[in-house]
């Protein structure tokens, strides 16, 4: 298959990440932003956004240096920027991007942020944990409720993670970053 073909599917994919009123902003975006990548991304994250189902990518292996090519971005097609690349498969990018969309009031970007708290890196959550009381938690909480599977599957991960890595480092539950953040988001799904 012609590596051009696979990148331009991609492309056409990440339309399907981001609601209908992004649409526009994504397609320009789209068209501004270089992708170059040995590697197909993978795909297989659906959740519901207001009542629309959506996929994003679970790992993208494009170079971050072209996406950053076009400077002169809407603040909308660099946070839709920012959360591609929370898909990233380098997690110090991953972490970066973070940064930018963890105090985002825009409810779109929640199940990105949601997406990392169910991965393995320990940093990440750790950032969010420090930075929760910048998150949306209306926006949280509606998301957690409007994706109940999606949330469960995330929990299950973070045990996962936990059981892995974790668990033979004498670090308790209790103390682990992950189930503090089940905790607190359960806590804030209730009231």
């Amino acid at each position: 298959m012609n590596p051009n073909s696979i990148l331009e599917d991609e492309l056409k994919n990440l339309q399907t990440s981001f609601p209908k009123t992004l649409e526009n902003e994504t397609i320009n975006l789209l068209s501004l932003i270089t992708i170059n990548s040995e590697h197909s991304a993978h795909w297989g994250y659906e959740f519901i956004l207001e009542k629309n189902q959506l996929e994003i990518p679970s790992r993208i292996y494009w170079e971050e240096h072209r996406l950053m090519e076009p400077m002169d971005l809407s603040h909308t097609s660099k946070t839709i920027l920012a959360c591609i690349l929370t898909r990233h498969h380098n997690g110090y990018i991953r972490e970066r991007y973070l940064k930018y969309i963890i105090d985002s009031n825009e409810y779109w970007t929640i199940p990105y942020l949601v997406q990392l708290l169910g991965e393995y890196v320990v940093e990440i959550l750790e950032l969010i944990w420090v930075n929760f009381h910048k998150i949306n938690t209306l926006h949280l909480s509606s998301f957690v409720l409007e994706n109940e599977m999606f949330w469960y599957k995330t929990k299950q991960r973070i045990a996962s993670y936990w059981d892995c890595y974790y668990r033979n480092n004498n670090k308790s539950k209790e103390d682990y970053v992950g189930f503090k953040l089940i905790k607190r988001i359960e806590e804030i799904t209730r009231e």
